[in-house]
């Protein structure tokens, strides 16, 4: 285990070069993922949607129904609010 109130100059390099690898990498991933969220974001709402609600609307209990049906609608708000309305498919 790391003490973290370490100040030795390997643990600032190390802190340092840990701080520039994260911050180059999530530049790198927000400009793959800008352009692909919207997508994702639906396919998953879909997917979790035919999975849950469709196949188990007469195989699950009313009680995971009912928490089910709860994440389903914060997918769907979520969906919403990403998601340009013309660009959301008709059979959401």
């Amino acid at each position: 285990m790391m003490d973290p109130t370490s100040t030795g100059r390997g643990v600032r390099q190390f802190k340092t070069y840990l701080l520039h690898r994260l911050q180059k990498e999530e530049v790198e991933t927000e400009t793959r993922l800008a352009k692909t969220d919207p997508s994702q974001i639906q396919k998953y709402y879909q997917n979790f949607y035919e999975k849950n609600i469709r196949e188990g609307q007469y195989t699950k209990k009313h009680e995971e129904m009912a928490k089910i049906y709860q994440i389903a609608s914060v997918l769907y708000d979520v969906l919403r609010t990403v998601v340009p309305p013309s660009k959301v498919e008709p059979e959401v």
